[in-house]
Formats: structure tokens, sequence, C-alpha cells
């Protein structure tokens, strides 16, 4: 089951600052230096990618980097019940892209937050292109039929099922990297229970291992399926399904499990795989 994407716009408040941050690394072309400035990492993988790729700290600085990560991570533990990992700061300019390709074996999730002046452009393309799950159609269909075009808004924050083909459509115009397509982006995974709010004493924690080592029983007896399901725990409260990338009645089963369990003061997040897990999930 492929999840719907999710879209946050306006997502960061300070987002400024880390467009200025960037802004300020091209400011000067003739200030630059190999120390400072050749950071970049021009990945060219025939017939799949063409952009420069960063780790975002040494462009942006340390601090601006991890409180961007900080953030975003405090987000997606909230609404997905996911966690952040392998960030990049990637940029595109004219003839960059990235052929269709799924994620399947690096998150289950893929985020993309844009630090693109979108509406100021001076280039073609450079939207996030999502395969639509019915692109096999029985009538004539184009670009705009086939795909889902998510377009790159500055401050615009979109997680997309990593198992769903997708692509960024090439750019075409000028070469200045302060006109390009600026994103930070990279995968959520899957990486035990969050915590919330409380702090879970042995007695809970215990009675959450015993809950979900039995709702991972139920999990691996289904080897026909693949994807994660998380909840939220609460307590006086059903559990709340943040996320469902399983899509089968089983996981009815789980939240009857998971329901067992007495949180008390506690809220805490939940995740049960099924499959494979992406190279970053512990």
């Amino acid at each position: 089951m492929s999840a719907a994407p999710i879209i946050a716009d306006e997502f960061c408040s300070f987002a400024a600052e880390l467009r200025a941050a960037f802004d300020a690394h091209f400011a000067d072309p003739y200030a630059m230096t190999m120390q400072n400035h050749g950071v970049w990492n021009y990945w060219f993988v025939p017939g799949k990618y063409t952009y420069l790729r960063s780790a975002p700290s040494r462009v942006l600085g340390e601090a601006l980097a991890q409180r961007f990560m900080t953030t975003l991570r405090d987000w997606t533990v909230r609404h997905t019940g996911l966690v952040p990992v392998s960030p990049l700061l990637s940029l595109y300019v004219a003839g960059c892209h990235q052929a269709l390709h799924n994620d399947a074996a690096n998150g289950r999730l893929g985020f993309v937050y844009s630090l693109t002046h979108w509406r100021q452009r001076k280039f073609d393309g450079g939207e996030t292109m999502l395969l639509k799950p019915q692109a096999e159609a029985t009538v004539p269909a184009g670009r705009a039929e086939l795909f889902d075009l998510i377009e790159p808004l500055f401050n615009r924050l979109l997680l997309f099922d990593d198992r769903r083909p997708h692509g960024v459509a090439t750019l075409a115009g000028p070469m200045d990297p302060r006109q390009g397509r600026l994103v930070l982006h990279g995968h959520l995974v899957e990486q035990g229970v969050q915590v919330l709010d409380g702090k879970p004493d042995a007695a809970l924690r215990q009675n959450l291992d015993r809950a979900l080592t039995m709702a991972q029983a139920v999990a691996a007896r289904r080897d026909d399926l693949h994807g994660v399901v998380t909840f939220r725990l609460k307590s006086g409260a059903p559990p709340t399904m943040l996320l469902d990338l399983v899509g089968d009645a089983v996981v009815n089963d789980i939240a009857k499990l998971l329901g067992t369990v007495d949180v008390g003061s506690c809220s805490l997040v939940v995740p049960v795989s099924f499959g494979a897990r992406p190279r970053d999930a512990s």
C-alpha cells in the first residue's frame, strides 16, 4: 500500500535564516576557497541522477543544520512516528534532475524540504514527480496525468512513500546557484518506541516490550506484507494510528495488542515493522 503524500507548508519558523546562510555561501565568487567552498559532490549516475549535494552543516553551518534536524525530528515523530535520517542539502541548476526510481531500501518515507525561491524562479522543471498509481491508463495520458507534480515552494515540507517511483523534473534555465532548486532531503525510518510526553518506568517498559514482541510476531507471520504501521499510545484512549504503510486488516490486531498496555501519564509512539526494514532502521 502506498500512502498519499503529506505536505506541510510554512513548515519552519527560521526558513529565512537557512536560506540566508546558503546565499552567503555563494555571495562573492572571488572570495571562494577550496577549504570553504569545495564541499559540493557533483553526483552524476548515468540514467539516474545529476545534481550537486553536500552535508547541510558544511554550507549552512553546524548550528543551523542541527536546529533544522531537531525541528524536523520533533514534527515527524509526532505526526508519523518515524525519525529522519541521512539528510543532504542538494542544489539543482540547468540540466540537473533525478530520473524515476524508488528508495524502498533506504526509508519508509522520503522527505523533501524546499529552500527554493519557487515563485521567483527563472527556470522550468524542478517539480518532484510522483508516479500515480493509475499510471497504466487505458486512455492517452501525458505528464500531468501520469505524475503528481509537487512544486518545491519555499518553506514546504513534502513526505512521500519511499516505495513509490519518483524523480525530479529536469531544470532548464540559468546556472546561477542562487536561482536553482535548493532542498534538504533524506528519509524517515522507524527507530523503536519514541517518547512524546512523560517518563516510562520499568514496569511500563516491560509491559510494552511484551506487547510489542507479540505484535511483531503477528507481523512476522505475514510475509506477504511490507511496510510499517505506527500508533500513538495515550492514557484513557485507544491506540491512534499515525501511519499505515501496510494497508491490511492485520493492523487492527496489532492495535488491539498495543491497546492492552497502560501507559499511565506517558504518551508514546510505537512502530511495528512488516518485511525487510530500511538500512537505517533499528
